[in-house]
């Protein structure tokens, strides 16, 4: 007789419902990818834009460490204006870039300019 060695792992099995739909199980996916630092800028920015939520509740699912990708991809997320969404989710910004245009119009309070400035700003690293 050959004995295994069998690993075992936690699996929680929902019933879709009313609170229990597919973006619900993508966005529980994304929160432990985010969680585990296996997530990169998009899914992040995909998170946030799905599921808008104040900094202390990202802190307390773990989600908005220091110097990870989610925390860029959160960032990004929140202050890229959908010109610039679409260029960093179609590969024509990257992260970085993507991240420091926000960076320099988050401050901003004309919604116009924004847009200007951060479709300009993209246009230029095409």
């Amino acid at each position: 007789m050959v004995m295994q060695k069998v690993e075992a792992h936690m699996c929680y099995v929902f019933l879709e419902d009313e609170e229990h739909d597919e973006v619900w199980a993508m966005m529980l996916d994304y929160e432990n990818n985010m969680r585990d630092d296996q997530a990169d800028e998009k899914t992040a920015a995909v998170y946030i834009r799905t599921m808008p939520q104040e900094d202390s509740e990202l802190y307390r699912k773990g989600l908005l460490r220091n110097a990870t990708r989610s925390k860029r991809g959160i960032f990004i997320g929140r202050h890229a204006r959908q010109n610039l969404f679409d260029l960093f989710m179609n590969d024509k910004v990257s992260a970085k870039d993507a991240e420091v245009i926000c960076q320099l119009t988050q401050n901003l309070t004309d919604e116009a300019r924004v847009e200007e400035i951060q479709s300009r700003a993209a246009g230029l690293l095409r």
